[in-house]
Protein backbone atom coordinates (compact mmCIF):
# COMPACT_ATOMS: atom_id res chain seq x y z
CA UNK A 1 0.00 0.00 0.00
CA UNK A 2 1.29 3.50 -1.18
CA UNK A 3 2.23 5.68 2.18
CA UNK A 4 1.07 9.03 2.31
CA UNK A 5 3.60 10.49 4.09
CA UNK A 6 4.14 14.08 3.45
CA UNK A 7 7.98 15.91 3.55
CA UNK A 8 8.70 17.70 6.50
CA UNK A 9 10.35 20.78 4.49
CA UNK A 10 9.08 24.16 2.70
CA UNK A 11 9.82 24.53 -1.22
CA UNK A 12 12.90 25.03 -1.94
CA UNK A 13 15.05 25.93 -5.31
CA UNK A 14 18.08 23.56 -7.15
CA UNK A 15 21.88 25.33 -7.18
CA UNK A 16 21.39 24.13 -11.03
CA UNK A 17 18.84 24.17 -13.76
CA UNK A 18 16.33 21.07 -14.07
CA UNK A 19 17.63 19.85 -17.23
CA UNK A 20 21.50 19.80 -15.80
CA UNK A 21 19.79 17.60 -12.65
CA UNK A 22 17.87 15.19 -14.50
CA UNK A 23 19.83 14.62 -17.14
CA UNK A 24 22.64 12.06 -15.46
CA UNK A 25 19.02 10.51 -13.93
CA UNK A 26 17.98 10.22 -16.78
CA UNK A 27 21.10 8.53 -18.84
CA UNK A 28 21.38 6.19 -15.64
CA UNK A 29 18.06 4.95 -14.29
CA UNK A 30 15.99 3.69 -17.72
CA UNK A 31 14.29 1.41 -16.19
CA UNK A 32 10.46 2.71 -15.47
CA UNK A 33 10.39 1.25 -12.14
CA UNK A 34 13.61 1.84 -10.72
CA UNK A 35 13.63 3.01 -7.55
CA UNK A 36 16.10 5.73 -7.00
CA UNK A 37 17.42 6.49 -3.31
CA UNK A 38 18.87 9.54 -1.66
CA UNK A 39 20.78 9.86 1.16
CA UNK A 40 23.49 12.81 2.75
CA UNK A 41 26.18 13.05 5.10
CA UNK A 42 25.36 14.31 8.62
CA UNK A 43 28.01 14.06 10.86
CA UNK A 44 25.10 13.41 13.99
CA UNK A 45 24.70 10.15 12.69
CA UNK A 46 27.15 6.83 13.73
CA UNK A 47 27.66 6.14 10.13
CA UNK A 48 28.10 9.70 9.45
CA UNK A 49 25.48 9.09 6.43
CA UNK A 50 21.65 9.33 6.88
CA UNK A 51 18.45 8.12 4.59
CA UNK A 52 16.22 11.15 3.17
CA UNK A 53 14.06 9.47 0.73
CA UNK A 54 13.71 6.74 -2.00
CA UNK A 55 11.47 7.48 -5.44
CA UNK A 56 10.77 6.94 -9.24
CA UNK A 57 12.22 9.00 -11.50
CA UNK A 58 8.41 10.34 -11.77
CA UNK A 59 8.33 11.46 -8.45
CA UNK A 60 11.24 12.95 -7.73
CA UNK A 61 9.98 15.47 -10.57
CA UNK A 62 6.29 15.67 -9.57
CA UNK A 63 8.02 15.96 -5.65
CA UNK A 64 11.35 18.40 -6.80
CA UNK A 65 9.76 21.56 -5.31
CA UNK A 66 9.28 19.96 -1.77
CA UNK A 67 12.74 18.01 -1.86
CA UNK A 68 15.00 20.14 -3.11
CA UNK A 69 16.25 21.44 0.36
CA UNK A 70 18.02 18.43 1.43
CA UNK A 71 19.59 18.05 -2.08
CA UNK A 72 21.58 21.73 -1.71
CA UNK A 73 24.62 20.03 -0.28
CA UNK A 74 26.72 16.87 0.64
CA UNK A 75 23.42 14.93 -1.18
CA UNK A 76 23.56 11.40 -2.44
CA UNK A 77 22.02 9.31 -4.92
CA UNK A 78 21.83 5.15 -5.63
CA UNK A 79 24.14 4.46 -9.02
CA UNK A 80 21.76 1.55 -9.70
CA UNK A 81 18.14 0.47 -9.10
CA UNK A 82 15.86 -0.91 -6.75
CA UNK A 83 13.24 -3.04 -6.97
CA UNK A 84 10.95 -1.09 -3.94
CA UNK A 85 10.80 1.58 -1.93
CA UNK A 86 11.31 0.26 1.94
CA UNK A 87 7.96 0.02 3.44
CA UNK A 88 8.56 2.59 6.31
CA UNK A 89 9.48 5.94 6.59
CA UNK A 90 13.29 7.99 6.59
CA UNK A 91 13.11 9.78 10.24
CA UNK A 92 15.05 12.81 8.56
CA UNK A 93 11.97 13.40 5.77
CA UNK A 94 8.95 11.57 6.64
CA UNK A 95 9.29 9.92 2.87
CA UNK A 96 9.82 6.54 1.73
CA UNK A 97 12.82 5.60 3.46
CA UNK A 98 15.93 3.75 1.55
CA UNK A 99 16.37 -0.13 0.80
CA UNK A 100 19.87 0.17 0.12
CA UNK A 101 21.03 -3.52 -0.15
CA UNK A 102 22.61 -5.10 -3.10
CA UNK A 103 20.00 -7.79 -2.64
CA UNK A 104 17.44 -5.27 -3.21
CA UNK A 105 18.37 -4.14 -6.98
CA UNK A 106 16.68 -4.46 -9.62
CA UNK A 107 18.73 -2.72 -11.75
CA UNK A 108 22.45 -2.67 -12.61
CA UNK A 109 22.89 0.79 -14.29
CA UNK A 110 26.63 1.46 -14.81
CA UNK A 111 30.16 0.77 -13.77
CA UNK A 112 32.35 3.47 -12.03
CA UNK A 113 35.33 5.32 -10.72
CA UNK A 114 35.55 7.59 -7.83
CA UNK A 115 38.61 9.51 -8.42
CA UNK A 116 39.56 10.71 -5.13
CA UNK A 117 41.88 13.70 -6.28
CA UNK A 118 41.69 17.58 -5.86
CA UNK A 119 43.46 17.29 -2.66
CA UNK A 120 45.54 20.14 -1.81
CA UNK A 121 48.84 19.67 0.03
CA UNK A 122 48.67 15.99 -0.14
CA UNK A 123 51.19 13.46 -2.39
CA UNK A 124 50.92 11.35 -4.91
CA UNK A 125 47.74 11.44 -7.47
CA UNK A 126 45.40 12.64 -4.85
CA UNK A 127 47.02 15.69 -4.72
CA UNK A 128 46.54 15.96 -8.34
CA UNK A 129 43.98 19.11 -9.79
CA UNK A 130 40.96 18.27 -11.33
CA UNK A 131 42.68 19.43 -14.66
CA UNK A 132 45.37 17.53 -14.26
CA UNK A 133 43.60 14.61 -13.60
CA UNK A 134 40.79 15.46 -16.06
CA UNK A 135 43.85 15.33 -19.23
CA UNK A 136 45.42 12.08 -17.68
CA UNK A 137 41.97 10.61 -18.12
CA UNK A 138 41.61 11.77 -21.33
CA UNK A 139 45.15 10.34 -22.24
CA UNK A 140 44.66 7.34 -21.22
CA UNK A 141 40.83 6.98 -23.00
CA UNK A 142 42.77 8.50 -26.74
CA UNK A 143 45.14 5.74 -25.99
CA UNK A 144 43.12 2.80 -25.70
CA UNK A 145 43.96 2.31 -21.78
CA UNK A 146 39.73 2.94 -21.30
CA UNK A 147 37.08 2.54 -23.61
CA UNK A 148 34.52 5.87 -24.37
CA UNK A 149 33.10 7.32 -21.46
CA UNK A 150 29.35 7.01 -21.20
CA UNK A 151 29.28 10.07 -18.37
CA UNK A 152 31.64 11.96 -16.29
CA UNK A 153 31.34 14.37 -13.66
CA UNK A 154 33.36 16.92 -11.21
CA UNK A 155 31.94 15.38 -7.92
CA UNK A 156 33.18 19.11 -6.17
CA UNK A 157 36.85 17.54 -5.28
CA UNK A 158 37.33 14.70 -7.50
CA UNK A 159 36.27 12.98 -10.18
CA UNK A 160 33.74 10.63 -11.33
CA UNK A 161 33.93 8.26 -14.76
CA UNK A 162 30.84 6.24 -15.50
CA UNK A 163 30.44 3.57 -18.20
CA UNK A 164 26.31 3.07 -18.91
CA UNK A 165 25.35 -0.31 -18.67
CA UNK A 166 22.37 -1.99 -21.38
CA UNK A 167 21.18 -5.38 -20.77
CA UNK A 168 21.51 -7.92 -23.31
CA UNK A 169 18.10 -8.29 -24.69
CA UNK A 170 16.99 -4.95 -24.93
CA UNK A 171 19.46 -2.07 -26.05
CA UNK A 172 17.84 0.90 -24.51
CA UNK A 173 17.03 -0.64 -20.63
CA UNK A 174 20.01 -1.51 -18.11
CA UNK A 175 20.75 -5.01 -17.00
CA UNK A 176 17.85 -5.82 -15.31
CA UNK A 177 16.95 -8.87 -12.56
CA UNK A 178 15.82 -11.97 -13.84
CA UNK A 179 15.79 -14.48 -11.41
CA UNK A 180 18.29 -14.84 -8.53
CA UNK A 181 20.91 -17.04 -10.13
CA UNK A 182 21.20 -15.37 -13.13
CA UNK A 183 21.31 -12.36 -11.10
CA UNK A 184 24.14 -13.40 -8.32
CA UNK A 185 26.77 -14.17 -11.49
CA UNK A 186 25.77 -10.82 -12.91
CA UNK A 187 26.35 -8.74 -9.47
CA UNK A 188 29.88 -11.12 -9.37
CA UNK A 189 30.93 -10.16 -12.87
CA UNK A 190 29.85 -6.51 -12.60
CA UNK A 191 32.09 -5.89 -9.50
CA UNK A 192 34.89 -8.14 -10.71
CA UNK A 193 34.67 -5.33 -13.88
CA UNK A 194 34.52 -2.44 -11.14
CA UNK A 195 37.50 -4.03 -9.83
CA UNK A 196 39.67 -4.30 -12.90
CA UNK A 197 38.64 -0.74 -13.56
CA UNK A 198 39.93 0.97 -10.51
CA UNK A 199 42.91 -1.30 -10.35
CA UNK A 200 43.55 0.66 -14.15
CA UNK A 201 43.02 3.80 -12.55
CA UNK A 202 45.05 3.28 -9.56
CA UNK A 203 47.37 6.14 -11.10
CA UNK A 204 43.84 8.90 -10.42
CA UNK A 205 43.59 7.62 -7.09
CA UNK A 206 40.08 5.65 -7.73
CA UNK A 207 38.68 4.32 -4.82
CA UNK A 208 38.72 0.40 -4.20
CA UNK A 209 35.12 0.22 -4.31
CA UNK A 210 33.12 -2.48 -6.46
CA UNK A 211 29.98 -2.91 -4.96
CA UNK A 212 26.66 -2.06 -6.88
CA UNK A 213 24.84 -0.22 -4.10
CA UNK A 214 27.36 2.67 -3.87
CA UNK A 215 26.16 5.84 -3.97
CA UNK A 216 27.74 9.07 -5.42
CA UNK A 217 27.08 13.14 -5.26
CA UNK A 218 23.96 14.10 -6.68
CA UNK A 219 23.98 16.53 -9.74
CA UNK A 220 24.00 20.64 -8.25
CA UNK A 221 24.68 19.36 -4.83
CA UNK A 222 27.40 21.46 -2.90
CA UNK A 223 30.73 19.79 -1.29
CA UNK A 224 31.03 20.85 2.18
CA UNK A 225 34.61 21.35 2.15
CA UNK A 226 34.97 23.43 -1.46
CA UNK A 227 32.14 25.12 -1.89
CA UNK A 228 31.84 23.76 -5.37
CA UNK A 229 28.67 22.15 -7.04
CA UNK A 230 28.57 18.57 -8.82
CA UNK A 231 28.13 18.79 -12.20
CA UNK A 232 27.71 15.97 -14.59
CA UNK A 233 28.49 15.31 -18.35
CA UNK A 234 26.69 12.96 -20.40
CA UNK A 235 28.71 11.43 -23.22
CA UNK A 236 26.74 10.78 -27.31
CA UNK A 237 27.99 8.77 -29.96
CA UNK A 238 27.77 10.54 -33.32
CA UNK A 239 24.30 9.41 -34.28
CA UNK A 240 23.20 11.23 -30.87
CA UNK A 241 22.79 8.14 -28.62
CA UNK A 242 23.65 7.50 -25.30
CA UNK A 243 27.46 5.44 -25.12
CA UNK A 244 26.37 1.97 -23.49
CA UNK A 245 28.03 -1.75 -23.26
CA UNK A 246 26.79 -4.41 -21.94
CA UNK A 247 28.69 -6.28 -19.09
CA UNK A 248 30.65 -8.60 -20.95
CA UNK A 249 32.05 -5.77 -23.39
CA UNK A 250 33.25 -4.06 -20.26
CA UNK A 251 34.16 -7.43 -19.18
CA UNK A 252 36.26 -8.32 -22.49
CA UNK A 253 37.53 -4.31 -22.57
CA UNK A 254 39.14 -4.37 -18.69
CA UNK A 255 39.94 -8.23 -19.06
CA UNK A 256 37.71 -9.97 -16.81
CA UNK A 257 37.29 -13.35 -17.96
CA UNK A 258 33.35 -14.25 -18.31
CA UNK A 259 32.60 -17.95 -17.25
CA UNK A 260 30.52 -19.94 -19.99
CA UNK A 261 27.16 -20.77 -18.49
CA UNK A 262 26.66 -23.77 -16.82
CA UNK A 263 24.06 -23.92 -14.26
CA UNK A 264 20.87 -25.83 -15.86
CA UNK A 265 18.02 -23.69 -16.05
CA UNK A 266 15.91 -25.87 -14.12
CA UNK A 267 18.14 -25.84 -11.35
CA UNK A 268 18.66 -21.96 -11.81
CA UNK A 269 15.44 -21.47 -11.44
CA UNK A 270 15.09 -23.06 -8.06
CA UNK A 271 17.92 -21.84 -6.32
CA UNK A 272 15.75 -18.95 -4.89
CA UNK A 273 12.62 -20.46 -4.03
CA UNK A 274 11.36 -21.51 -0.21
CA UNK A 275 10.13 -24.93 -0.08
CA UNK A 276 7.82 -27.48 1.48
CA UNK A 277 9.80 -29.08 3.87
CA UNK A 278 10.01 -32.44 1.51
CA UNK A 279 11.94 -30.39 -0.96
CA UNK A 280 14.29 -28.61 0.80
CA UNK A 281 17.39 -30.68 0.08
CA UNK A 282 16.08 -30.13 -3.74
CA UNK A 283 16.33 -26.42 -2.72
CA UNK A 284 19.29 -26.79 -1.14
CA UNK A 285 21.34 -28.21 -3.82
CA UNK A 286 20.21 -25.54 -6.16
CA UNK A 287 21.33 -22.91 -3.85
CA UNK A 288 24.59 -24.65 -3.31
CA UNK A 289 25.18 -24.96 -7.05
CA UNK A 290 24.03 -21.26 -7.71
CA UNK A 291 26.88 -19.94 -5.14
CA UNK A 292 29.38 -22.36 -6.46
CA UNK A 293 29.10 -20.67 -9.96
CA UNK A 294 28.90 -17.30 -8.45
CA UNK A 295 32.02 -18.52 -7.19
CA UNK A 296 33.64 -19.72 -9.76
CA UNK A 297 32.87 -16.03 -11.93
CA UNK A 298 34.27 -13.87 -9.02
CA UNK A 299 37.47 -16.35 -9.23
CA UNK A 300 38.02 -16.18 -12.94
CA UNK A 301 37.40 -20.29 -12.73
CA UNK A 302 39.05 -22.79 -10.63
CA UNK A 303 42.73 -23.48 -10.77
CA UNK A 304 44.53 -26.39 -10.74
CA UNK A 305 44.81 -28.20 -7.15
CA UNK A 306 41.41 -27.63 -6.97
CA UNK A 307 39.18 -28.52 -9.99
CA UNK A 308 38.48 -32.20 -9.46
CA UNK A 309 37.23 -31.37 -6.07
CA UNK A 310 35.13 -28.48 -7.64
CA UNK A 311 33.32 -30.19 -10.18
CA UNK A 312 33.01 -33.56 -8.13
CA UNK A 313 31.44 -31.32 -5.92
CA UNK A 314 29.19 -29.01 -8.58
CA UNK A 315 27.99 -32.73 -9.58
CA UNK A 316 26.85 -33.54 -6.42
CA UNK A 317 24.96 -30.55 -5.47
CA UNK A 318 23.18 -30.56 -9.15
CA UNK A 319 22.50 -34.53 -8.15
CA UNK A 320 20.69 -33.05 -5.05
CA UNK A 321 18.82 -30.41 -7.04
CA UNK A 322 17.08 -32.98 -8.77
CA UNK A 323 18.96 -32.66 -12.11
CA UNK A 324 19.19 -35.13 -14.52
CA UNK A 325 21.93 -37.36 -16.04
CA UNK A 326 22.25 -35.07 -19.20
CA UNK A 327 21.96 -31.59 -17.27
CA UNK A 328 24.48 -32.43 -14.75
CA UNK A 329 27.17 -33.64 -17.35
CA UNK A 330 26.40 -30.61 -19.71
CA UNK A 331 27.13 -28.44 -16.44
CA UNK A 332 30.13 -29.93 -15.38
CA UNK A 333 31.49 -29.63 -18.69
CA UNK A 334 31.08 -26.08 -19.08
CA UNK A 335 32.62 -25.81 -15.76
CA UNK A 336 35.59 -27.67 -16.74
CA UNK A 337 36.32 -25.82 -20.01
CA UNK A 338 36.32 -22.62 -17.51
CA UNK A 339 39.51 -23.71 -15.47
CA UNK A 340 42.61 -22.91 -15.45
CA UNK A 341 44.03 -24.58 -17.10
CA UNK A 342 40.82 -26.62 -19.03
CA UNK A 343 39.63 -29.95 -17.19
CA UNK A 344 41.35 -32.65 -18.23
CA UNK A 345 44.56 -31.42 -19.02
CA UNK A 346 46.56 -34.12 -17.69
CA UNK A 347 47.24 -38.17 -18.04
CA UNK A 348 46.07 -39.39 -14.96
CA UNK A 349 42.91 -37.03 -15.00
CA UNK A 350 39.27 -38.14 -14.85
CA UNK A 351 36.74 -37.07 -17.42
CA UNK A 352 33.87 -35.00 -16.50
CA UNK A 353 31.43 -38.58 -17.98
CA UNK A 354 33.30 -40.68 -14.95
CA UNK A 355 32.96 -37.45 -12.35
CA UNK A 356 29.11 -37.50 -12.92
CA UNK A 357 28.96 -41.22 -13.16
CA UNK A 358 30.72 -42.01 -9.88
CA UNK A 359 28.62 -39.18 -8.17
CA UNK A 360 25.15 -40.68 -9.70
CA UNK A 361 26.42 -44.43 -8.93
CA UNK A 362 26.73 -42.99 -4.91
CA UNK A 363 23.84 -44.70 -2.99
CA UNK A 364 23.80 -41.29 -0.79
CA UNK A 365 23.41 -37.63 -1.35
CA UNK A 366 27.01 -36.16 0.12
CA UNK A 367 25.52 -33.28 2.39
CA UNK A 368 28.46 -31.84 3.93
CA UNK A 369 28.35 -28.76 6.66
CA UNK A 370 28.57 -25.60 5.25
CA UNK A 371 31.57 -24.75 7.32
CA UNK A 372 33.48 -27.92 5.61
CA UNK A 373 32.78 -26.65 2.09
CA UNK A 374 33.54 -23.57 2.53
CA UNK A 375 37.21 -25.11 4.38
CA UNK A 376 37.37 -26.98 1.30
CA UNK A 377 36.96 -24.38 -1.56
CA UNK A 378 38.69 -22.21 0.62
CA UNK A 379 36.00 -19.56 0.52
CA UNK A 380 37.11 -16.10 2.75
CA UNK A 381 35.33 -14.39 5.02
CA UNK A 382 35.62 -11.13 2.80
CA UNK A 383 35.07 -13.49 -0.65
CA UNK A 384 31.69 -14.29 1.24
CA UNK A 385 30.60 -11.26 2.41
CA UNK A 386 31.57 -9.66 -0.68
CA UNK A 387 29.50 -11.92 -2.93
CA UNK A 388 26.59 -12.42 -0.10
CA UNK A 389 26.94 -16.01 -0.41
CA UNK A 390 25.19 -17.98 2.72
CA UNK A 391 25.30 -21.40 1.75
CA UNK A 392 29.38 -21.51 1.29
CA UNK A 393 30.22 -18.81 3.91
CA UNK A 394 32.59 -19.87 6.43
CA UNK A 395 31.61 -16.93 9.24
CA UNK A 396 28.72 -13.93 9.40
CA UNK A 397 29.14 -10.67 7.98
CA UNK A 398 31.40 -9.46 11.16
CA UNK A 399 33.66 -12.21 11.03
CA UNK A 400 33.21 -13.37 14.55
CA UNK A 401 31.65 -16.65 14.49
CA UNK A 402 30.16 -19.37 12.03
CA UNK A 403 26.89 -18.41 10.79
CA UNK A 404 24.27 -19.97 12.63
CA UNK A 405 22.23 -22.58 11.00
CA UNK A 406 18.90 -21.71 8.72
CA UNK A 407 21.40 -19.24 6.72
CA UNK A 408 20.22 -15.65 6.30
CA UNK A 409 17.22 -15.84 8.42
CA UNK A 410 19.32 -17.19 11.40
CA UNK A 411 21.26 -14.53 10.92
CA UNK A 412 18.67 -12.04 10.80
CA UNK A 413 16.85 -13.57 13.70
CA UNK A 414 20.34 -13.27 15.80
CA UNK A 415 20.96 -9.45 15.10
CA UNK A 416 17.40 -8.62 15.80
CA UNK A 417 17.91 -10.08 18.84
CA UNK A 418 21.08 -8.89 19.50
CA UNK A 419 19.38 -5.39 18.70
CA UNK A 420 16.27 -6.10 20.96
CA UNK A 421 19.01 -6.97 24.51
CA UNK A 422 20.93 -3.45 23.30
CA UNK A 423 17.67 -1.81 23.57
CA UNK A 424 16.55 -3.67 27.35
CA UNK A 425 20.19 -2.47 28.32
CA UNK A 426 20.30 1.30 27.39
CA UNK A 427 16.39 1.57 28.22
CA UNK A 428 15.03 -1.31 29.77
CA UNK A 429 11.91 -2.84 28.85
CA UNK A 430 9.35 -1.19 26.18
CA UNK A 431 5.65 -2.53 24.64
CA UNK A 432 5.96 -4.84 21.85
CA UNK A 433 5.08 -1.75 19.63
CA UNK A 434 7.85 0.61 21.00
CA UNK A 435 10.23 -1.95 20.35
CA UNK A 436 9.16 -2.58 16.73
CA UNK A 437 9.63 1.03 16.36
CA UNK A 438 13.25 1.30 17.73
CA UNK A 439 13.55 -1.48 15.42
CA UNK A 440 12.56 -0.21 12.75
CA UNK A 441 14.53 3.03 13.23
CA UNK A 442 17.88 1.06 13.10
CA UNK A 443 16.20 -0.62 9.86
CA UNK A 444 15.55 -3.55 11.16
CA UNK A 445 11.73 -4.69 10.40
CA UNK A 446 9.81 -6.80 13.22
CA UNK A 447 6.12 -7.21 13.69
CA UNK A 448 4.91 -7.15 17.53
CA UNK A 449 4.10 -10.99 17.29
CA UNK A 450 7.62 -11.46 16.35
CA UNK A 451 9.07 -8.79 18.73
CA UNK A 452 6.95 -11.29 21.47
CA UNK A 453 8.37 -15.01 20.28
CA UNK A 454 11.60 -13.10 20.60
CA UNK A 455 11.64 -11.97 24.22
CA UNK A 456 10.04 -15.56 25.06
CA UNK A 457 12.54 -17.23 23.59
CA UNK A 458 15.26 -14.39 25.46
CA UNK A 459 13.72 -15.41 29.08
CA UNK A 460 10.77 -13.09 29.87
CA UNK A 461 8.15 -15.60 28.87
CA UNK A 462 7.98 -16.45 33.38
CA UNK A 463 6.85 -12.88 33.86
CA UNK A 464 3.11 -12.54 35.28
CA UNK A 465 2.28 -9.42 32.84
CA UNK A 466 3.38 -11.50 29.75
CA UNK A 467 0.39 -13.86 30.57
CA UNK A 468 -2.54 -11.47 31.48
CA UNK A 469 -4.97 -11.82 28.58
CA UNK A 470 -5.68 -7.92 27.01
CA UNK A 471 -2.88 -6.43 28.81
CA UNK A 472 -1.75 -2.83 26.85
CA UNK A 473 1.74 -3.71 27.26
CA UNK A 474 4.78 -5.54 28.45
CA UNK A 475 6.36 -2.42 30.35
CA UNK A 476 6.56 -3.73 33.76
CA UNK A 477 8.37 -6.56 32.63
CA UNK A 478 11.65 -7.74 34.33
CA UNK A 479 14.87 -8.57 33.00
CA UNK A 480 15.47 -12.70 32.93
CA UNK A 481 17.81 -13.59 36.60
CA UNK A 482 21.15 -13.98 35.30
CA UNK A 483 21.75 -18.00 36.28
Amino acid sequence: MKRTAKPKTEPAQLAIPETEFFGPLDALHRGEDSVIGFTRKNGETKAGMENLFSLTRREVQAMLPQIAQWLLQDAYFTVNGYNAQAPYNARATGLPNVWRKEKNLRYLNAVYADLDIGRAGESGAKGLAVSQASQMLIDLLTGGTLPQLSMTAQSGRGLYAFWILRDDDDAGAPVTFQTLAQWGEALALYKQVNRAIYKRLDCLAADKICDAARVLRVPGTAHYATGEKAFYKVTFDAQGKLVTYTLRELAAAFGVPVMAPSLPKAVRESAGVCPARAKGPKALGAARAQELVILEQWRGGFNRGQRRFCLRTYAQFLRMAGATYGAILEAVKAMASNCNPAYPSDENDETADKIVRDVLGEGFFATHKRIELARWLRVTPDEARELDLEKLAPIDATGAKPLPRGGGRQVEKAARRAALQTLIDSGGILSERDFAAALLAQGIEASAATIHRDLEAMGFKAHAARKRAGRKSSEQLELPENE
